[in-house]
């Protein structure tokens, strides 16, 4: 076996890949069963293949670490599923008291509104006599040093799933990592010193860091200060959201990241330094791995960075005991030992995307780069090194992106050339950085002068990447919001552009492509085939720009609706086989980031940059409040951009306007009862507000809208009151509908008897939340019954997902 290291991660990774999609829960039998013999069949064809190898044996033990892999997934999934019940079983021994006990092993400093507060995490967890399995996150005013033993005092919780497409998913987040509890306004009750040496290192490095970030503040002009936080400590939250933002929409988010970049940039520049300075190989190797390892827990030891770290510390001992280095085994290596302790961490995506940009700049991209790079003096030629980068950054991009748009809903389209620009600057940026805290940290009385001389070209680089970023972003179709990309889409992915970087692949080991040996003088040489390769390099260059357009997120076979999880409020979204949308409301009165944690997010899930119609029913704050917050915080996003807005007043458009900041003009329209309008193979009839009707509240100016799409009908009845309930009733319209959103939130003075039973839904839906309204009324609830309708509340489950499948099949599920 060439490479068993490397067999052996792919056997270890397959298996958690089959028992770990479930996370935790019950694996299907048949699943595991079939993946299992198709894996056995595939390894025992490899066998025969090599059994007159030396060493057949060793392809034997592939499949018990596919079951191995299996299993450990399998014991994570467990305790981050079941920690909620050994948690309520826990409370009960003490009588539901919260005191939790455990061992601080990492805090991080955070400076809020309100002043400072620290996150501890805490391991070997116990509320009274009662062990927990996993780890804890305390947030409290007081600081424990690492190592010491602490009894906190607070509300216990587990994470909790996302309620909402794209929603933050606690209880993944946090459960990969082995960390499924939280505390938050915990009370330290008592402080016991139990710290080690290693403790104390710890302890010194991550002070260290405080006076490494306040240091930086004083030395750093302000317009760059963040930038510098994110590059060199990873601190993302010092930088202004927009510039942030603007980074991360032009493919230049990773630079804030520290990862393989900085730990191969800082370790080259260290190494080189000792060199310079005549220190001994031995001691080079050594302070090298200190030092870096040092860095990489001052910037919180994230996985990105403890990969490279790995690496970086095969290679010294690979150098130190004389011997060959190879990069494959290496990361093979550290995907091993990281996921033996959390297999888990295989589906989160920085984990991920980390171990699959090195597995492409290891596996593919040689192969790719011999297709047009011949021999060395080649590669010295700066035309060469250009296509080569540019080849680098096709390959990772291809690899990549189904993890990228999976994660984030959107990605840039011309980062691989802005990459081409900017990191090559980032070796000048880091250690002008490094040298100018190095003077003030040494020189503090004297240092101001050599400081901002050594800083000055690191200033300049920073603001160019900022305004590379800007000029980036604002390149058309720079930006593509892809969604979610379902299974259709990947699995195309990965037959057109997985299947043609195996052929690039294959097709550099050809003869054709290859030195060849002539017939006549018997000389090796390599045909020139410019003209082929020049077609083939622009080739790969487009499809890397059409890479967002293989993986967006396709319309929907049948129409969908999604209720939202916006709290106490109401938020729909209709999705339709065409790709037009319809948004209804979206609205809560007590959430200030509504539009950022909510409505945002699920636009991206289900790749929306645009908004064909947007209903708001009504002017009452929890159903327009997500609008007017996308219009005040998010006005330079391609979001906003909304083809019509409907109302039901025509004298609100001022109302709308002095909310909002500005509406564009031309894009609001008004509705009265008769108006229809068509949208995604749907009819929208307007049956309220009704300019007859004597309307007393604000209530009952809100839109009911009946949408029908085939045999389907569905009513949106806004917050309408009884009164105007009866008032339809009594004018003959007509009301039945297959699904209704029931007024007002199912609050007592609406849903009356005749109304439910006029409308006879099959499923209704409540969209609800905390509140002391009493909502939903029981009253409502049992008429609900009584009608034998299938009441959906976010209350409950938080979103509801409903797809129109053929005849009378309304499937409802969660995004």
């Amino acid at each position: 076996m060439k490479r068993p290291m490397v067999a052996a991660a792919f056997s270890w990774g397959a298996g958690i890949l089959v028992s770990g999609a479930q996370a935790g829960r019950r694996v299907n039998v048949v699943m595991a069963v079939a993946a299992t013999l198709i894996y056995a069949i595939v390894i025992i064809h490899i066998v025969r293949k090599q059994f007159g190898s030396s060493r057949p044996v060793g392809y034997l033990l592939l499949p018990l670490l596919f079951l191995l892999g299996m299993f450990r997934a399998q014991t994570q999934g467990r305790e981050m599923y079941d920690a909620n019940e050994i948690l309520k079983e826990a409370q009960e021994g003490t009588n539901g008291g919260s005191r939790l006990r455990g061992r601080v092993i990492l805090w991080e400093r955070k400076e809020t509104e309100e002043g400072v507060t620290y996150v501890l995490t805490l391991d070997g967890l116990s509320i009274g006599d009662e062990a927990l399995p996993g780890q804890a996150r305390v947030y409290t005013a007081k600081k424990a040093d690492i190592g010491n033993r602490i009894e906190v005092n607070g509300a216990v919780d587990v994470y909790t799933k996302a309620k909402n497409p794209r929603g933050f998913d606690g209880f993944t987040y946090y459960g990969y990592r082995g960390v499924y509890y939280n505390v938050y306004e915990g009370r330290m009750e008592s402080q016991r010193c139990a710290h080690t040496i290693a403790d104390r290192i710890k302890e010194n490095i991550l002070r260290l860091r405080i006076h490494l970030s306040q240091a930086l503040k004083e030395i750093s002009p302000v317009d760059v200060y963040g930038f510098f936080q994110g590059i060199l400590l990873g601190e993302k939250d010092s930088m202004e959201e927009e510039k942030r933002d603007s980074l991360r929409r032009a493919g230049l988010a990773h630079i804030l990241t520290v990862s393989g970049l900085h730990i191969s940039l800082l370790g080259s520049l260290l190494l080189s330094f000792l060199k310079k300075i005549r220190v001994s190989f031995f001691l080079r190797l050594v302070l090298s791995a200190i030092l870096i390892g040092g860095y990489v827990y001052l910037t919180e030891a994230r996985y990105p960075s403890l990969r490279a770290y790995d690496m970086f510390l095969l290679m010294t001992i690979a150098r130190f005991l004389g011997r060959t280095y190879d990069g494959k085994c290496a990361l093979a290596g550290c995907f091993l030992y990281r996921t033996i302790q959390l297999p888990l961490l295989l589906f989160d995506p920085g984990f991920q995307l980390s171990f699959l940009s090195m597995t492409a700049i290891l596996f593919f991209v040689p192969h790719v780069q011999a297709l047009w790079i011949r021999n060395k003096e080649e590669q010295k030629k700066r035309l060469s090194k250009i296509r080569a980068a540019l080849l680098t950054s096709w390959t990772v991009l291809v690899v990549i992106s189904p993890v990228i748009c999976i994660a984030y809903y959107e990605t840039a389209r011309y980062a691989m050339f802005l990459n081409l620009l900017v990191l090559p600057m980032m070796g000048v940026l880091l250690f002008c950085l490094v040298l100018g805290l190095a003077l003030f940290v040494m020189l503090a009385p004297f240092s101001s002068v050599l400081c901002r001389i050594a800083l000055g070209p690191a200033v300049w680089i920073a603001r160019a990447v900022l305004r590379l970023s800007q000029v980036f972003e604002a390149l058309p179709a720079n930006v593509c919001v892809t969604g979610r990309p379902q299974n259709t889409e990947l699995l195309l992915y990965i037959v057109f552009y997985g299947g043609g970087l195996i052929l690039l692949c294959l097709a550099s080991r050809l003869e054709g492509f290859g030195r060849t040996q002539s017939r006549k003088t018997g000389i090796a040489y390599r045909p020139d085939r410019r003209g082929f390769r020049m077609m083939l390099f622009l080739l790969l260059m487009i499809s890397g720009l059409m890479i967002p357009n293989a993986l967006k997120r396709r319309a929907p076979v049948c129409m969908e609706l999604t209720m939202l999880d916006v709290g106490q409020g109401d938020g729909f979204i209709f999705r339709f086989p065409n790709g037009e949308n319809l948004v209804i409301d979206c609205g809560n009165n007590f959430r200030d980031d509504l539009w950022e944690h909510v409505i945002e997010p699920a636009f991206l899930y289900y790749g929306m940059d645009t908004v064909d119609a947007w209903l708001l029913t009504h002017f009452d704050m929890d159903h327009i409040s997500g609008f007017v917050q996308m219009h005040k915080e998010a006005e330079d996003r391609r979001l906003i951009r909304c083809r019509r807005v409907l109302i039901s007043e025509a004298d609100a458009i001022d109302t709308l306007a002095d909310l909002c900041g500005s509406v564009p003009e031309g894009v609001i329209h008004t509705l009265t009862a008769g108006d229809t309008f068509r949208i995604g193979g749907a009819m929208a009839y307007c049956v309220f507000p009704h300019p007859g009707f004597p309307s007393t509240s604000e209530n009952d100016a809100s839109v009911v809208l009946r949408i029908e799409y085939g045999e389907y009908r569905l009513l949106f009845c806004g917050d309408i009151s009884e009164t105007a309930e009866r008032w339809l009733i009594a004018r003959g319209t007509d009301l039945s509908a297959d699904v209704l959103k029931v007024a007002h939130h199912g609050s007592p003075h609406s849903s009356c008897d005749a109304f439910v039973d006029t409308v006879a839904p099959k499923i209704a839906l409540i969209s609800v939340g905390k509140n002391n309204y009493g909502h939903p009324s029981p009253d409502v609830l049992t008429r609900l019954s009584l009608a034998d309708s299938e009441v959906q509340m976010t209350n409950n489950k938080g979103a509801i997902l409903l797809r129109f499948k053929g005849v009378n099949r309304i499937e409802t599920s969660l995004p």
